[in-house]
């Protein structure tokens, strides 16, 4: 197909002008800055309980949480989405799904020696053994 160098140039003008006429996208709403102690430090540390009855067993974090303008909000926190388990260690791993690796019956909250709120559980090696309880700060 042969196509006249005339034809390219004037699409290529009326596409300038297009882009030169278009209305800019509005700027995305701002992203929340990270809160000191993150997703614990937000909410009301004596309400935050491990959610035994959901499907994905004592992976969800629930409690009485604030948002940016200080409003309260019942909020649940699947850790199967930011914990994972690397060899029978407990680490922050985006959607690292954890829980299906690690013994459910091990699992405690505490509070952490770092003043935050501490996650533990025990976690299977690749070869089927169970490393002591990790604990992370969450």
């Amino acid at each position: 197909m042969f196509v006249k160098a005339a034809t390219v140039l004037a699409v290529a003008a009326q596409l300038g002008a297009l882009f030169a006429s278009a209305t800019p996208i509005a700027e995305p709403a701002p992203v929340l800055g990270k809160r000191e102690a993150g997703y614990v430090g937000s909410c009301d540390r004596s309400t935050l309980v491990l959610d035994q009855f959901a499907q994905q067993g004592m992976a969800i974090l629930k409690g009485t949480c604030f948002t940016a303008t200080g409003q309260k909000r019942n909020s649940r926190l699947n850790l199967n989405h930011c914990l994972g388990n690397v060899q029978g260690v407990f680490k922050y791993v985006k959607d690292g799904n954890f829980s299906g690796s690690c013994n459910g019956f091990t699992t405690r909250l505490g509070t952490a020696s770092t003043s935050g709120q501490e996650y533990c559980v025990a976690c299977y090696t690749s070869n089927g053994g169970t490393n002591s309880l990790n604990c992370i700060d969450l």
